[in-house]
């Protein structure tokens, strides 16, 4: 399974939780455009498939989850680098 047949399933099971998950990634760990998320999941709650309230929390929610873990991975590293300077 490569990277396009992983989008391709997460659009065609596109839920809230998938959202998340997504936004989380995209926010921390790969770089990936938010446009790829965000775009088929307001198309999805035009037509009336999603309520665009949720989906608006849930993308918010993913990307401040996101941020949060690139915040805490930079503060453990600034503080054992630290930590090692001062041991030397």
């Amino acid at each position: 399974m490569d990277f396009s047949d992983l989008i391709q399933w997460c659009l065609e099971h596109l839920s809230y939780w998938v959202i998340l998950i997504l936004m989380i990634l995209e926010n921390s760990l790969v770089p990936l455009p938010s446009e790829l998320i965000v775009t088929p999941a307001a198309y999805k709650a035009a037509n009336g498939e999603m309520n665009i309230f949720l989906v608006i929390l849930f993308t918010t929610l993913g990307a401040l989850i996101g941020a949060l873990i690139n915040y805490h991975l930079a503060l453990i590293t600034w503080y054992l680098k630290r930590k090692l300077k001062a041991c030397q």
